[in-house]
């Protein structure tokens, strides 16, 4: 097999598709609908007039089985490309043209406008005329409304804009590109809302819900109620035609049901039911071969690809003649027009010595490849580092506690993930140490803001746990956000309870490690970081420092787990 791969000439014959890219050691860079980071391979169409035909085509990465997994009924439009996880999961989700009986039945992809967007709005004043006129074109002049980000209203838990109680309506537009190569077959609207709305797709209106007859003005009111909380779904694939390459706007009419409302909602994302292709198959990170092949099992385009590292994917150059090469950022489903380069990328810097305890001031070293292109930055107070940030040369002196956070840069670009690296210096504590590193403003944001409740205030963190030996035993990206009730208030002078989640978003979906003692439980979604805030010292200067200690050994005594 592989000498018939090796015997392929750069490029295939002109018309057919071709292998252009895959990711063979996929991290962080991208998720299919269930959640996994798992491997892919891209297909692409270079024909610029004709639409190519996969039913009963194959992909393997075993010559003898040139069939190991065949595709179903699915097209690639000219000049268009088509991603196949390769998970081993062996499915299918249903054609596109299924769509329309049922949206909600499969999973959406806010590939065109995502749900936490930015946003151009205006809040109706009903004492004046308005919206103004063409605000929901193209070309509009939208310099004088306010920016804000999705979701839109009284500022609750899905709310990331608040608007003032009592607002009857508000009107939102946001630009979004649709580049020349992408063939879209089909679209989907999705909001959260309450109590109604109306949406125009380059100034035609396309979906409504609770909306009176004719288009919102700025006196207008919901004409139903609707409790904002489960998304609805409108299919727009028959409004396919009002898309053009280049600019289009999305706009929206958000309606409250009342002045006396207790709550007003709009959230939208605009995106697509994807074709979702799951192979019978995973790719090999050290290296191996994949082939494609037609229906009667000849060989259309294969590929030998050597090691790969973490997040960083292989593929046709587009500047170098379709040559395969390393590419810096992935791109699925685009042109790859990305740095590329000959030698492996890494996605991490390596440090010597690791993080840990030491008896005295140590000196680290930061290493990265390719050697001369990489440029290492680091920080030492939390932040996420930039190109702005001090660079690494020749070794970092390190005389007392520390954590100390680098990154790898091509260019202006990171190319390698952010590594967070703790060092006690003369410790003597044989206590288990957590080290928590993250921005400061984000963490100030999390500990001051008391009402910041649910997904929307979490912030990402990186956790290292160091046990008793000071070994570090877990070391992980994670998501932080404040616990509790009364002890939320107060300012950076109080200590706070957080809770602390781990999501495959951030590093590790969860934390395997018994950082509990007394307990069999290893792995964790989530934990609670306890500040015992019933048993400190307040403003009437009394603390007992036992009570919550003695309520949870009480209920142990009777037969709580």
């Amino acid at each position: 097999m592989l000498s018939i791969l090796l015997a392929l000439p750069a490029l295939p014959a002109p018309g057919q598709v071709v292998l252009n890219e895959l990711l063979a050691s996929n991290r962080f860079t991208s998720f299919d609908e269930d959640g996994d980071s798992s491997d892919w391979v891209e297909i692409h169409n270079p024909s610029g007039l004709v639409t190519a035909h996969l039913e009963r085509y194959g992909l393997s990465d075993r010559g003898s089985e040139p069939h190991k997994w065949v595709f179903p009924d699915v097209t690639i439009p000219p000049g268009g490309y088509l991603k196949v996880w390769l998970s081993g999961k062996d499915r299918y989700a249903p054609a596109p043209s299924a769509v329309a009986g049922d949206p909600m039945a499969y999973p959406f992809e806010a590939s065109i406008i995502p749900p936490e967007a930015e946003w151009k709005y205006l809040v109706a004043d009903p004492a004046q005329a308005g919206p103004p006129a063409g605000w929901n074109l193209p070309g509009f002049d939208a310099s004088s409304f306010l920016t804000g980000n999705a979701g839109f209203g009284y500022g609750d838990e899905d709310d990331f804009t608040e608007l003032a109680p009592g607002t009857n309506a508000v009107f939102i537009r946001r630009v979004f590109h649709i580049e020349p190569h992408r063939a879209l077959d089909n679209l989907i609207l999705q909001v959260d809302y309450d109590d109604g709305f109306v949406a125009y797709l380059n100034g035609q209106r396309v979906a409504s819900a609770n909306a009176p007859a004719g288009d919102p003005t700025s006196s207008s009111w919901a004409a139903g109620s609707h409790e904002a909380g489960t998304p609805a779904r409108f299919d727009l694939t028959p409004r396919l035609g009002l898309l053009r390459p280049g600019d289009n706007v999305l706009a929206l009419v958000g309606l409250n049901i009342s002045a006396g409302s207790s709550d007003m909602s709009l959230h939208p994302a605009l995106g697509v039911i994807p074709r979702i292709l799951h192979a019978s198959f995973s790719l090999n990170a050290d290296g191996e071969s994949l082939m494609l092949t037609n229906a009667l099992g000849d060989l259309v385009d294969a590929v030998v690809y050597p090691v790969q590292t973490e997040d960083h994917s292989y593929g046709r150059a587009a500047a170098e003649g379709g040559r395969w090469c390393y590419l810096l950022t992935p791109t699925p489903e685009a042109p790859n027009e990305t740095a590329h380069f000959d030698e492996p990328i890494s996605s991490s810097i390596e440090f010597d010595p690791p993080a840990g305890m030491y008896a005295g001031a140590i000196t680290v070293s930061m290493s990265a490849t390719p050697p001369g292109l990489m440029s290492i930055h680091y920080t030492l107070d939390g932040s996420e580092p930039t190109t702005a940030s001090p660079r690494f040369w020749l070794s970092l002196p390190i005389d007392g506690n520390k954590v100390v956070r680098a990154a790898g840069f091509i260019g202006e670009e990171r190319a390698t993930r952010t590594v967070s690296q703790s060092y006690f210096i003369d410790n003597t504590s044989a206590l288990p140490i957590l080290s928590i590193s993250m921005d400061p403003v984000e963490y100030a944001l999390v500990h001051n803001t008391a009402d910041g409740r649910g997904r929307a205030w979490e912030r990402p963190a990186f956790l290292e746990y160091f046990d008793e030996d000071g070994r570090r035993a877990a070391a992980t990206g994670m998501g932080l956000r404040l616990h509790g009730g009364a002890g939320r208030g107060g300012d950076f002078e109080t200590k706070k309870a957080y809770r602390v989640y781990f999501r495959s978003v951030y590093g590790d979906a969860r934390l395997h490690c018994p950082i509990i003692p007394e307990t069999p439980v290893d792995r964790f979604d989530k934990l609670v970081l306890r500040s015992a805030f019933n048993d400190c010292f307040r403003t009437n200067g009394r603390a007992t420092y036992l009570r919550d200690e003695l309520i949870r050994d009480l209920h142990e005594d009777m037969g709580a787990l």
